[in-house]
């Protein structure tokens, strides 16, 4: 009684039954009107997993706002989420299953020294730049990231997780510098799913930066260079002399594809063409420029 008490005090009765009766159909096997629920039965299940782990495990509260504390590997440090928010889906995806190991382990492969340079394109959270980190601690990070929520978050991560060496910018990428739309309609409309578009439909002044011209910042070439960027890569491969610049300047890309806009083999034929090799596991596509690999 004591979770049901809690979970329709955080997210009302109905859910609170909802999750009733749903642990009698797990028992029983029956109550096939549990499915035709107003909300969405994973939605809901979400939402009281995310309960529950707030009755158990305790929260951090910040400027009065309360945050889920979730300790990293070596438990010497933490992270912050969001209650109710795609931030526990990230953290499970990221942290949890680690989903960006591949990358760690093709880059220790490939080339001799550890990486110096790390671009996070599509930060949400900051949870990908705090994998790595972990994995890299020398490497200087750049951290984009347009939505101001998740900048807050990221803030709030960095220090919280102990990063200290790293470029902020609240802002996406683009082919060009500018200012953009804001738009939340993409996928499941949580945080990890916002994207930028052109036009006046959305959230106006989000700013943008040409990825190339960031890279050609450098004067080294970027070690790793990680976009999830809700379909804007479409943009950054549009045009393949636009594609080459910051390809030229890339050792590693771990790059989310997604097949909503039909990119993904217009990117496979621009990595070919820019000298990489690449590789699919789970969401993520990861390219080595062989232009880089020391024989």
């Amino acid at each position: 009684m004591k979770e049901l008490a809690f979970i329709a005090k955080e997210i009302g009765w109905a859910n609170a039954l909802f999750y009733f009766f749903y642990k009698i159909k797990l028992k029983l096997g029956f109550l096939p009107f549990v499915k035709n629920c107003r909300q969405q039965q994973q939605q809901r299940i979400q939402k009281i997993y995310e309960a529950l782990a707030i009755l158990q495990q305790g929260t951090v509260f910040i400027y009065n706002k309360r945050y889920l504390q979730k300790q990293l590997f070596n438990q010497e440090h933490s992270v912050l989420l969001r209650p109710y928010s795609s931030d526990t889906k990230a953290f499970e995806q990221v942290i949890e299953r680690e989903e960006y190991r591949c990358v760690v382990e093709m880059y220790r492969q490939q080339f001799k020294n550890e990486p110096t340079q790390i671009f996070d394109c599509g930060a949400n959270i900051g949870l990908a730049s705090i994998y790595f980190w972990q994995n890299f601690p020398a490497a200087k990070f750049t951290v984009l990231e347009p939505f101001a929520d998740n900048a807050a978050m990221i803030r709030l991560n960095f220090e919280s997780a102990g990063l200290s060496n790293f470029h902020f910018l609240e802002a996406g990428v683009w082919n060009k510098d500018g200012q953009l739309s804001l738009n939340r309609q993409f996928r499941d409309g949580q945080e990890w799913s916002v994207n930028l578009e052109e036009g006046q439909a959305g959230e106006g002044n989000i700013k943008v930066f040409s990825l190339a011209e960031l890279l050609e910042k450098n004067d080294a070439a970027v070690d790793i260079l990680k976009i999830d960027i809700e379909g804007a890569e479409t943009v950054l491969f549009a045009d393949a002399a636009y594609a080459a610049r910051f390809l030229s300047k890339t050792k590693c890309i771990a790059i989310e594809i997604h097949d909503e806009f039909n990119i993904r083999n217009r990117i496979y034929e621009l990595l070919q063409a820019n000298h990489f090799f690449f590789y699919n596991t789970n969401e993520l596509t990861i390219g080595i420029n062989r232009q880089f690999i020391e024989s």
